[in-house]
């Protein structure tokens, strides 16, 4: 599979680069194979009306189906293909002591799975909270998993690391229509600027013990850099499937 791993800090313009990149014809956000594929399943087996369904609903719905249906199953195939990155990220997921963990390991290893196995050809596929994005967690919680989680990571044909400084990452957060991310939920504002800092060299970390060639490392300056013009740098130093 042809993919491309978006990484950092929440607030930095991951998003918008994907929506961006999902332009391009032969680029596919993880996110829009997996709503494609939900989608023919729905309309070949239930015969769902989904032109009748609110927006909201409809996502919540597909956000479901996903979960009941598809997830588990993706979970057990990269257990079995990645054993010791499974085990790893079981150990360190559990060891954490926030909710959502390991469960955000393994969704974003399920999706990886998903979107594998339904590409085809030499499409590329955009992942902005995959695996790569989740090695910030597990360096928090320790450096040396997080080094052979690293290691262990099946190997993307980039990686994107999108940068601003905490304060406007922090200051993008406020201003968008989603939620702030939840590590900087009831923080006050030096606390999470400190977050932010701390999150910004775990990004750094990841883009020099990965097992990419440098040429395949990708740094976007969002910070002086307008959408449009993230969105240029990128594709210019992407080499498209021709």
């Amino acid at each position: 599979m042809n993919q491309i791993e978006i990484i950092g800090p929440p607030g930095s313009g991951k998003s918008t680069i994907k929506r961006g990149l999902g332009n391009k014809p032969v680029i596919h956000s993880s996110d829009q194979v997996i709503r494609e594929n939900i989608e023919r399943d729905l309309l070949g087996n239930y015969k769902l009306a989904i032109d009748h369904i609110s927006t909201p609903l409809y996502d919540y719905v597909l956000d479901k189906i996903w979960k009941y249906k598809y997830r588990d199953h993706y979970v057990r195939e990269f257990k079995r293909e990645y054993s010791d990155l499974y085990r790893l990220i079981i150990k360190e997921g559990n060891e954490d002591k926030r909710e959502n963990y390991p469960r955000m390991y393994l969704n974003s290893a399920s999706k990886y799975m998903f979107v594998g196995e339904k590409s085809g050809g030499d499409d590329i596929h955009i992942f902005d909270e995959g695996l790569y994005q989740m090695a910030s967690e597990m360096l928090r919680q320790s450096e040396e998993n997080g080094y052979r989680y690293l290691q262990e990571l099946p190997v993307p044909n980039y990686l994107l690391f999108v940068d601003a400084t905490p304060e406007t990452c922090l200051q993008r957060q406020k201003d968008r229509e989603k939620k702030v991310a939840s590590s900087l939920r009831n923080c006050d504002y030096e606390t999470a600027i400190n977050r932010l800092e701390r999150y910004r060299s775990y990004y750094r970390t990841i883009c020099e013990k990965s097992k990419l060639n440098s040429e395949n490392i990708i740094k976007i300056d969002s910070e002086s850099l307008t959408p449009e013009q993230c969105i240029r740098e990128s594709v210019e130093n992407i080499s498209f499937p021709t």
